[in-house]
């Protein structure tokens, strides 16, 4: 028997169950979050704070929540870090 967050109850022989995707509670914690994401732009990855990056599952960017998408935003993440230290303009 399996129970969801409702409080419905469903008997099984094989569950496949997907986690709620949100940030992680430390996020959440530290106010970062809105709505149990973290709000970043949406080219640079930024958070509202200074310095802070947000990919994955946490972060709010309209890209779905598969771990190739994440693997990219962290190439772009990855390029705006070089280009700034380069002293140089992110594409």
């Amino acid at each position: 028997m399996v129970t969801l967050d409702d409080g419905r109850e469903f008997p099984y022989d094989l569950f496949l169950g997907v986690p709620a995707i949100r940030a992680p509670k430390i996020l959440e914690d530290s106010g970062m979050t809105e709505d149990g994401y973290v709000p970043v732009k949406p080219k640079t990855l930024e958070t509202l704070f200074p310095d802070v990056y947000a990919v994955g599952d946490c972060a709010r960017q309209g890209t779905p929540k598969a771990g190739v998408f994440a693997e990219g935003a962290a190439r772009a993440v990855a390029k705006s870090l070089i280009a700034r230290l380069r002293h140089q303009e992110a594409r």
